[in-house]
């Protein structure tokens, strides 16, 4: 018997089907290739997290993605803990033991993946010529859904 502490995630990956996606995709900044990857995970992240379901990765064909030790504490993982405790609601995950950033990084992971489906679709699914402005006008419609629901 092994009494070997799991080691922690060091990576974060997502199903390898995003492969060219991610180097071809116009709203991650194809033409200028000024998004770094760690941005592109972070709005995968988040829009992952809006849209509500994390997917996980299916199989053994992955891509990695960042390597985690580039999430910076005060900018970058805020944003996980609070989608990590969002989900558990346990404070304890929002801690540096190994199980619990094993927990935060997994779930980013998914919800990172349940946002590239929807990317990749949307962008699939568009004119060429209309794809940026139908995008900014399904976030401009979101923003204002929010802002009613605030009054």
């Amino acid at each position: 018997m092994s009494s070997e502490k799991p080691k922690v995630i060091d990576r974060i990956y997502t199903d390898a089907k995003y492969d060219e996606f991610l180097d071809t995709s116009y709203i991650f900044g194809f033409e200028t290739h000024d998004i770094e990857r760690k941005d592109q995970f972070l709005f995968a992240l988040s829009l992952g997290y809006k849209m509500g379901k994390p997917t996980p990765i299916s199989g053994k064909k992955k891509r990695q993605l960042i390597l985690t030790k580039y999430l910076d504490e005060d900018d970058d993982m805020p944003l996980l803990y609070a989608i990590a405790y969002a989900e558990s609601d346990d404070i304890n995950y929002v801690s540096k033991s190994d199980d619990a950033l094993n927990y935060v990084y997994k779930l980013a992971e998914e919800y990172a993946n349940t946002g590239l489906s929807f990317l990749k679709n949307f962008e699939e699914n568009c004119s060429y010529e209309n794809y940026l402005k139908k995008f900014e006008k399904k976030i401009k419609d979101h923003l204002k859904t929010i802002d009613m629901n605030e009054d």
